[in-house]
């Protein structure tokens, strides 16, 4: 799993780089979320992730208030997702990630790549927590029958 996380967390610093948390709040929202998310970012890079989680509960806490419809929380979400998984603290990584995937649902749509991608990971989280079943189930969802179009995921 730490593969596909570095690889979100690259993409969420690719996502400031291109300013897509230049939305729609207060310029000094805008720009205390960036600062927790960065430092955030940059604390789980080195392996403070303690640090880690105080700046990255911030920007989720600053995403949730200034752009809760935007690409600052799934963004957000993604970080903190990352860094408690790589801690294999795959409790407090679950709830999240089930609200990361409704969160890009939303902006992305259902049948979008980033979803199976997302949903792999939660499988792999529920795997991780010990709940087979349950990963297997989320895992199962991303099977497409041609015929069918993609089968229903679990809730």
């Amino acid at each position: 799993m730490p593969t596909i996380i570095t690889w979100r967390v690259l993409a969420c610093i690719l996502g400031l780089a291109l300013g897509s948390f230049a939305a729609v709040a207060a310029p000094s929202q805008t720009v205390d979320w960036a600062s927790f998310l960065g430092a955030g970012l940059k604390a789980a890079a080195e392996g403070h992730y303690d640090e880690a989680e105080k700046d990255l509960r911030e920007a989720l806490q600053e995403a949730e208030k200034s752009d809760p419809d935007g690409l600052r929380l799934p963004e957000s979400l993604d970080a903190l997702v990352g860094v408690y998984s790589n801690q294999g603290k795959y409790a407090q990584a679950e709830p999240l990630a089930i609200r990361l995937v409704a969160a890009r649902e939303k902006t992305l749509g259902k049948e979008h790549p980033v979803i199976a991608s997302l949903l792999d990971s939660l499988g792999q989280i529920y795997g991780a927590e010990g709940n087979i079943c349950r990963g297997r189930a989320t895992l199962t969802a991303l099977a497409c029958d041609p015929r069918e179009g993609p089968r229903a995921r679990p809730p």
